[in-house]
């Protein structure tokens, strides 16, 4: 697996729950008034938003040094996978194409 496949990897684990957050406050703002159960359904996918949120700003990161690359990568390419005009890490400057372990697996 290569860096730019871990990176994009981790941006797709980010806005799935990032879209499952909205979708989710969308359903929850119609039933509000409803349900009982519609407060709990609100505060449940809030915290999945938040947490999608947190995890493409904070925890998408250089294999190698570590370095964040969520927010500076925040928008480059689609929410599913990174913009092949990337290709160094901002932090280091290792090339994205190369193998995570240094070798294919």
């Amino acid at each position: 697996m290569t860096i730019r496949e871990l990176i994009s990897r981790q941006r797709r684990r980010a806005f799935l729950a990032i879209f499952i957050g909205f979708g989710g406050l969308g359903v929850g703002a119609i039933v509000l008034g409803r349900s009982t159960y519609s407060p709990v359904l609100v505060i449940t996918f809030f915290s999945i938003l938040v947490a999608g949120m947190l995890y493409q700003m904070h925890a998408i990161r250089c294999p190698r040094c570590k370095g964040n690359l969520g927010r500076p990568l925040l928008n480059e390419g689609g929410p599913f996978r990174l913009s092949r005009h990337v290709r160094f890490c901002l932090c280091c400057g290792i090339d994205l194409d190369s193998w995570v372990n240094g070798h294919p697996k």
